[in-house]
């Protein structure tokens, strides 16, 4: 009787045992699945954020350049103007008017394939870089097929340079760098030239000239 008792006493520690086990882990998986239902809430509030920053990105596609054809440097192109022209047949490009074109074969032949007039009524340009912060380039005459130098390079720009080689078909200014002493400077200066079309040559020309009022 003694050792029924004693068995009987050990199944009923053993059933709560394994009762007691069953809700441990009972427990752990609520916990397990209540903190993975947690993290995938957070991943998803992620992902929903970083959709709406692309959608407002995606709202102002253009604001640079709007940004960029909202300057304006109050150039007086007009005072300089020229007839541009526009029914014109591209002479031969002459390699000998210019000592260093041959060295600018590929870009300056690519240019010429243009039919718009850049420069002061006759003239199609060609830029390239020439180096950090630096462009170089020349002007074609349509006429003869002469190539000239664009007034560009080194000795034309600025360490804080705004803008670069701004001109327009119908005028003989070309402005080489619009630049500042420094980045936070609202004050600009100009580096610009007066094409003479006589001589063929550009003259180097004070802001003072062109410029209708300062920014």
């Amino acid at each position: 009787m003694a050792k029924n008792n004693m068995k009987n006493c050990i199944l009923i520690a053993l059933l709560l045992l394994l009762l007691s086990c069953k809700k441990d882990e009972k427990t752990n998986s609520d916990e397990i699945e209540k903190a993975e239902t947690t993290s995938n809430y957070a991943v998803e509030d992620t992902i929903i954020a970083d959709t709406a920053a692309v959608a407002v990105e995606e709202e102002n596609p253009e604001s640079e350049s709007v940004e960029e054809d909202s300057r304006n440097y109050n150039i007086n192109f007009e005072k300089f103007s020229v007839e541009v022209d526009k029914d014109f047949k591209k002479a031969p490009l002459d390699w000998t008017s210019n000592e260093y074109s041959g060295m600018f074969k590929t870009r300056i032949i690519e240019a010429y394939k243009s039919d718009k007039i850049d420069f002061a009524g006759h003239y199609i340009g060609v830029l390239f870089g020439c180096g950090a912060g630096c462009v170089s380039g020349f002007m074609i005459d349509v006429r003869d097929g002469k190539i000239y130098r664009a007034p560009l390079g080194e000795d034309n720009s600025c360490f804080f340079n705004q803008d670069y080689a701004v001109c327009e078909d119908n005028s003989r200014l070309f402005v080489s760098a619009i630049c500042k002493e420094n980045q936070d400077d609202e004050k600009l200066f100009y580096i610009a030239y007066l094409w003479d079309e006589h001589q063929k040559v550009f003259k180097q020309i004070d802001s003072k000239d062109f410029i209708t009022a300062e920014k």
